[in-house]
C-alpha cells in the first residue's frame, strides 16, 4: 500500500502558513504520519497525542522531538505560545471538539492561525473505512464546533489524496490494519459490494478526500 495523503496535507498547510517562521503545535499526531514532515519545516514543533503508545512510535522515529501526552480539551501550555495550531485529522476524535478549539485559540499568539484538517466522508476511501468504523456523526459534530468557534473562518476548501493498493488482498489487509481490527468476512463483502468491479483491479486506487479550514482571531 502507498499513499500520498501525508504529502498532500503538508502542501495544503504550507499554502496557508509560513512554517519556517512558526512555532507549531500539532494536536492528534498519532503515529507521526505528518509530524516528521512538519518537524523538517517548522521553526519549532510540539506534537501532542493522548495515546502513549503512539507517542513512543513517534519518539522512535524522531529522537529529540518534543512530544506531549495530553488531550486537546486541556492543553498543558501557557496562553499565546504557538503561531500555528494544526489538527491533523483529529478534531472529530475529541470528546468535546468545541473545547479543543477553545483551547487552541487560548494558546495561539495574536495573529496566529488554527488549521483543521478533517476527512470528507464523501471520499471513496472514507466510504470504505466507514464499513468498519463509521465516523460520520463525529465528523459532523466537529464541523458544528468549527461553525460555533469564536475564531473567524478565513479559509475552507477540499483537497484530495490517493491510496494505492497492489490488489484486493493488500486493500483488505491495510483497511483492517488501519483500525487494528481482525478481518471479518461480512465487512469484506460490504467493501467488495461498494467497490464493485474495481475491487478486482491491479492496482486499486482510492481517492482520499479531505477538508482544510483555517481559523483566525478577529
Amino acid at each position: 500500500m502507498q499513499r500520498d495523503t501525508d504529502r498532500r496535507m503538508l502542501e495544503q498547510i504550507e499554502q496557508q502558513v509560513d512554517l519556517a517562521s512558526s512555532r507549531v503545535l500539532e494536536i492528534g499526531c498519532g503515529r507521526g504520519r505528518v509530524t516528521a514532515r512538519l518537524a523538517a519545516r517548522a521553526a519549532g514543533l510540539v506534537a501532542l497525542d493522548p495515546v502513549q503508545s503512539a507517542l513512543r512510535v513517534v519518539g522512535d522515529r524522531l529522537p529529540g522531538q518534543a512530544l506531549v501526552a495530553a488531550r486537546g480539551e486541556m492543553l498543558p501550555f501557557a496562553p499565546a505560545c504557538f503561531d500555528v495550531v494544526v489538527f491533523t485529522l483529529s478534531l472529530h476524535h475529541h470528546r468535546d471538539a468545541a473545547s479543543a478549539l477553545s483551547e487552541a485559540a487560548r494558546v495561539l499568539v495574536p495573529g496566529g492561525r488554527v488549521l483543521v484538517i478533517e476527512p470528507d466522508e464523501s471520499g471513496l476511501l472514507e466510504r470504505v473505512f466507514a464499513q468498519l468504523v463509521d465516523e460520520g456523526s463525529a465528523v459532523a459534530a466537529a464541523q458544528r464546533a468549527v461553525a460555533r468557534c469564536p475564531l473567524r473562518l478565513a479559509y475552507d476548501a477540499g483537497f484530495n489524496g490517493c491510496w494505492r493498493f497492489d490488489d484486493h488482498a493488500d486493500l483488505i489487509g491495510a483497511v483492517f490494519d488501519h483500525y487494528a481490527l481482525p478481518e471479518d468476512p461480512a465487512t469484506v463483502a460490504r467493501i467488495d459490494a461498494l467497490l464493485g468491479p474495481e475491487c478486482r483491479a491491479r492496482p486499486i486506487l482510492l481517492e482520499d478526500r479531505m477538508r482544510l479550514q483555517m481559523l483566525q482571531p478577529g
